[in-house]
C-alpha cells in the first residue's frame, strides 16, 4: 500500500497584510507541487477571510482537511452571523462543504486507500493547564483567568469569542474533547495509521516552549502561566496519552512556535507558523523524512 504525500500548515491568518506575502508564496508552492493530502491546523482567517482562505486553498489540486481555530470563530457585537458556537458548529462546516473540504471538527477523515484516518479538533481551554499553579503562586490574581487579563492587556478571545448563554470555555472544552474521543474511537477501528490535528496544543510538549517562557522554566511568570491556561486542557491531553500507541503523528498550531518531539511511537510537531513567516511541513509517508518549507521575509 502506497504512503501518501502529506502537507501540513496552520495559522495562515488570511487577510492580515503582514501575512499576505508568505501566504501567497505558500499557496504557490503547493500549486506547483501538490501533495496527496493537505491538512490545515486552524486560524485560516477571521470573519469573511475564512472563506477567502478556502478559495485560495481550493486552487491547489489536492483534497483538504482542516480544523477551526480561535480566530476563525471570532464575532463582533454587530456580527449578523450570531454567536461563536453557531459560527463553529454550523457556518464554518457549511463553507467547508461548499469547497469539498473535510471539516475535521465534525468527524474523522477516513482514507482506506492508505489505511489512514485523520482525527482533528479545534480543541479549547479550561484553565487545567497553568491555572492551578497560578492560583498557588499568585492567589490574589486568579480573577485574571476569568477576565483573561495579562499584566499588559487582555486576550482577544475574551472580546471576540461570544458563546451563547449557558455555554462557557469549560463546557466547550468538555464537548470538544468528548467529540474527539468518539471520533478517535471510530478511526482506530478502521485504520491502522492515525494522524491527530489540533489547533490549540494537544499536549504541553506542543505548547509554549520552556525557553520562551523565561530564563528559569521552573518559575514561569504570571503571564506565561496565563498563556498556558488559555492554550490547552488536561482532558484532551489524557485522551492522547491513553491512545499514544495507536497514533502515528500529532500536529498542533496556535502558539506560532515550532516544536517537535515524540510520545511513544507518535511523532509530535507544532507547525510554528507566525504572522509574517509561514511553515509548510511535507511528509513522504508518515514514517518518512520531514521537510519544512519556510515562506516570508528573508
Amino acid at each position: 500500500m502506497n504512503s501518501p504525500k502529506i502537507a501540513i500548515t496552520a495559522d495562515l491568518h488570511w487577510g492580515l497584510p503582514k501575512c499576505e506575502a508568505a501566504n501567497t508564496a505558500l499557496v504557490e508552492s503547493l500549486r506547483k507541487n501538490p501533495p496527496d493530502l493537505l491538512l490545515v491546523g486552524g486560524d485560516q482567517g477571521a470573519e469573511f477571510h475564512f472563506t477567502d482562505c478556502l478559495k485560495a486553498l481550493a486552487t491547489i489540486c489536492c483534497p483538504v482537511g482542516l480544523v477551526a481555530g480561535n480566530h476563525d470563530i471570532w464575532v463582533r457585537s454587530e456580527d449578523t452571523r450570531g454567536d461563536s458556537w453557531r459560527v463553529f458548529d454550523e457556518l464554518l462546516p457549511l463553507e467547508c462543504a461548499r469547497h469539498q473540504f473535510h471539516y475535521l471538527d465534525h468527524g474523522p477523515w477516513l482514507l482506506p486507500e492508505w489505511d489512514l484516518a485523520i482525527v482533528g479538533t479545534m480543541n479549547w481551554y479550561d484553565h487545567s493547564w497553568g491555572g492551578e499553579e497560578l492560583a498557588r503562586r499568585f492567589p490574589k490574581d486568579t480573577w485574571r483567568l476569568e477576565q483573561m487579563c495579562f499584566t499588559r492587556g487582555r486576550h482577544n478571545d475574551r472580546v471576540y469569542v461570544r458563546w451563547p448563554e449557558g455555554m462557557t470555555n469549560a463546557s466547550v472544552t468538555q464537548d470538544l474533547a468528548t467529540r474527539f474521543a468518539n471520533h478517535l474511537e471510530k478511526a482506530v477501528t478502521v485504520a491502522g495509521k492515525i494522524v491527530v490535528l489540533t489547533h490549540h496544543p494537544a499536549l504541553p510538549e506542543l505548547g509554549f516552549p520552556a525557553a520562551a517562557r523565561e530564563s528559569d522554566p521552573e518559575t514561569p511568570s504570571m503571564d506565561h502561566l496565563l498563556w498556558e491556561a488559555f492554550s490547552g486542557n488536561s482532558r484532551l491531553e489524557g485522551i492522547i496519552r491513553d491512545n499514544a500507541d495507536k497514533i502515528s503523528l500529532v500536529v498542533s498550531g496556535h502558539t506560532h512556535r515550532w516544536r517537535s518531539g515524540s510520545l511513544g511511537q507518535a511523532r509530535l510537531v507544532n507547525v510554528g507558523s507566525d504572522y509574517p513567516v509561514k511553515n509548510l511541513i511535507r511528509l513522504n509517508g508518515l514514517g518518512g523524512e520531514m521537510e519544512v518549507e519556510e515562506f516570508g521575509p528573508n
